[in-house]
């Protein structure tokens, strides 16, 4: 099971607002791919950047969107 272990970065680029995520229960090429092409598929997201390495999650959302840090659990879950 995929889990949102901790929000720890925000920072704002130009228009857009980049959050990243620790996420652990990732173990494979999969479990990333699949979870960068469930990120793409919200409105609010701009860029979605997954490291399998680093177990890191960056979303960049749209200008004044993003999702909460309940939404991007229920969405790795």
């Amino acid at each position: 099971i995929l889990t949102l272990m901790n929000a720890f970065s925000l920072s704002a680029i130009a228009d857009a607002v980049k959050k990243e995520y620790g996420v652990s229960g990732m173990v494979c090429s999969f479990c990333s791919q699949g979870i960068e092409k469930k990120f793409k598929e919200q409105a609010a997201v701009q860029d979605v950047s997954v490291s399998l390495k680093d177990k890191k999650l960056v979303l960049t959302f749209k200008d004044q969107q993003s999702l909460s840090d309940q939404e991007v659990q229920n969405i790795l879950e």
